[in-house]
C-alpha cells in the first residue's frame, strides 16, 4: 500500500508547493506598499485563520471518516448527507462568525498592539470574506480525499493560486493592503468553483 500511498501523496505535496508560492508574492507585495504593511498583513491572515481553524478545518477533519466510510460503503446517499449536513453547518457558523470578526478588529488590534488599526481593519475585512469559502473548500477537498481524489484537487488549488497572486498584484497600485485580502478570497472562490464542476466525478467513484 507504500506505493499507492505516495501516488495519492504527489499532488498534494505540489498544490502545498503553489500556496506557499502564492504566500511569497503576498509578502513581495506588501512589501512594495507602506511601512508595517508585511506585518498588518500576517497579523490580519492569523487572525482570520483562527476561525478557518475551529470551523472549517476542525469540521471538516471530523467529516473525513465519515466521508471515507460512506466512499467504501459506496453509499451515495449517506456521502450526500454527510457533505451537505458539513456545508450547512459551516454557512450557519462561519457567516456570522466573519461578521463579528471585522466588528471587534479594532479591539483585536489594540490588544496585539499593533498601531495602524485602520490598516489592520482594512486588510481583515477583506480576508473576512473569504472565511466561508475557505472553510467549505476543507470540507470539500476532504470529499475528494475520502475517495482517493487528489489530482483534480490539486490542479484547482493551484488555479486558485494563481488566481490569488494575479489579483493581489495587480490590484495593488489602486487598493493597497487591501488588494492581497481580496487576491486571497479570489483564490478561494475559484478553489471552490474548481472544486464543485469536478464534484460529479467525486460522486462517480463513490456510486462505483
Amino acid at each position: 500500500e507504500f506505493p499507492e500511498m505516495g501516488k495519492l501523496m504527489l499532488p498534494r505535496v505540489l498544490s502545498l508547493g503553489a500556496l506557499q508560492f502564492q504566500l511569497l508574492i503576498f509578502d513581495k507585495v506588501a512589501s512594495g506598499l507602506t511601512e508595517g504593511s508585511v506585518s498588518v498583513n500576517a497579523y490580519a491572515r492569523n487572525f482570520q485563520s483562527v476561525l478557518v481553524g475551529v470551523t472549517g478545518i476542525a469540521l471538516a477533519q471530523s467529516a473525513y471518516s465519515l466521508l471515507g466510510q460512506a466512499a467504501a460503503w459506496k453509499n451515495e446517499k449517506l456521502f450526500k448527507k454527510y457533505l451537505l449536513w458539513g456545508v450547512g453547518a459551516l454557512l450557519i457558523i462561519t457567516i456570522p462568525g466573519s461578521i463579528a470578526l471585522v466588528l471587534l478588529s479594532p479591539v483585536v488590534a489594540k490588544i496585539m498592539g499593533i498601531q495602524s488599526i485602520a490598516l489592520f481593519s482594512s486588510a481583515l475585512l477583506a480576508y473576512a470574506v473569504s472565511i466561508p469559502f475557505e472553510s467549505l473548500n476543507h470540507l470539500l477537498l476532504r470529499s475528494y480525499y475520502a475517495t482517493k481524489h487528489t489530482l483534480l484537487p490539486a490542479i484547482a488549488t493551484v488555479a486558485g493560486a494563481i488566481a490569488a497572486t494575479a489579483v493581489s498584484y495587480g490590484l495593488s497600485a489602486k487598493l493597497g493592503i487591501i488588494s492581497i485580502g481580496l487576491g486571497f478570497t479570489a483564490g478561494q472562490i475559484v478553489l471552490l468553483i474548481g472544486l464543485t464542476l469536478l464534484f460529479p466525478k467525486v460522486l462517480r467513484r463513490v456510486r462505483g
